[in-house]
């Protein structure tokens, strides 16, 4: 009788270390799930901050062109009126 009570209990514990394990290796799968979301995550913001950092570059050039067309403008302007002057 104790040699089939030892095999049952043996099993018993056989089968909550199963479960044990079981938990452990869901636990590291959500983990790694969680940690693959995060990686994208941080993957996506940096391409994020990279089209945003392309675009601020892009509207500085835009505004430093038309800054420059402007005094293009406004240097012809004086010539202009400079030569009107000196008729």
């Amino acid at each position: 009788m104790k040699n089939k009570e030892n095999k049952i209990e043996a099993k018993r514990l056989k089968i909550e270390q199963q479960k044990i394990k079981d938990e452990e290796a869901k636990k590291l799968r959500e983990d790694a799930r969680i940690l693959k979301e995060e990686e994208l995550r941080i993957k996506i913001l940096e391409r994020q901050k990279i089209r945003e950092e392309k675009n601020r570059i892009k509207l500085e050039n835009i505004k430093s062109k038309e800054l420059e067309a402007q005094k293009r403008r406004e240097i012809r302007m004086l010539k202009n009126n400079l030569n009107d002057e000196l008729k």
